[in-house]
């Protein structure tokens, strides 16, 4: 049984007759940083346009071969507080234009995309480059290393876009954070995760979180591009291994061999 990190490498494993290959979820969200606090990003129909102009489907055929989820908002299926976002803005070219000249850009602008060394971004980078032009937003790719990432971007917030994965768990909290470097500042939002944070009960958390996810996405406060899967590589003699990788540990205790 072994995890494989990019799906490119599924082709090493190809013609094994005695392996399958397995592809559950995880916490990792691939997210589409966008800065809330800067022009023209902080307009919201902006933020929509961008999303309604990827088609999150294409985007993972084409970046992780097929594999991954589309969930539109910051949840993944694992959580109690889930529910499908991803029809929230479907992709739509012509909506996405309309979108931009009620915002005030009908003939675009230009804006830089910071990309850390990930597989995920990079594999994804040039697909947003191509879909955003054709709205008239033109992008320019702008490789940078982890350092510079955590500094400029994630404390300083000097950025437009970005993309990185987020893995934790139960993490909705960050964008309660004015300060995080998604600069969102939001009255309601906050109200929702303090609301959550105090629940007497899981139902009403998860009622309180629900709530938040939909603000986020209607907001488009970030596009959420995919969830990374988890996939394994796994002898057809095994049976009962954990399919999803969702915690902290990796239970072992049903995993069984023919």
């Amino acid at each position: 049984m072994s995890t494989v990190q990019k799906p490119e490498l599924l082709s090493v494993f190809k013609g094994r007759k005695d392996l399958k290959i397995s592809s559950g979820t995880t916490n990792g969200e691939v997210t589409l940083g966008m800065n809330n606090s800067k022009a023209p990003l902080n307009n919201i129909k902006v933020r929509q346009a961008i999303r309604q102009a990827l088609n999150k489907k294409a985007l993972i055929k084409t970046a992780w071969a097929g594999y991954g989820l589309e969930i539109g908002s910051f949840v993944p299926p694992t959580d109690a507080w889930y529910e499908d976002l991803s029809k929230t803005f479907p992709y739509d070219v012509q909506a996405a234009k309309n979108l931009l000249k009620q915002a005030g850009y009908p003939n675009g602008f230009s804006i830089t995309l910071d990309i850390p060394p990930a597989p995920y971004a990079e594999a994804s980078q040039e697909f947003i480059v191509a879909s955003l032009k054709k709205i008239g937003i033109n992008v320019t790719i702008k490789p940078v290393a982890w350092g510079e990432w955590l500094d400029r971007i994630f404390t300083k917030a000097n950025y437009d876009m970005t993309i990185v994965a987020h893995v934790e768990r139960s993490d909705m909290s960050i964008y309660a954070n004015p300060n995080y470097y998604f600069r969102y500042n939001s009255a309601e939002y906050q109200s929702l995760i303090k609301k959550a944070g105090s629940a007497r009960t899981p139902v009403a958390q998860a009622e309180s979180l629900k709530k938040a996810a939909r603000l986020l996405s209607n907001e488009s406060v970030s596009d959420w591009l995919w969830l990374i899967p988890n996939l394994q590589v796994v002898k057809k003699s095994v049976t009962g291994f954990p399919q999803n990788d969702v915690g902290d540990a990796y239970s072992v205790a049903a995993i069984t061999k023919e």
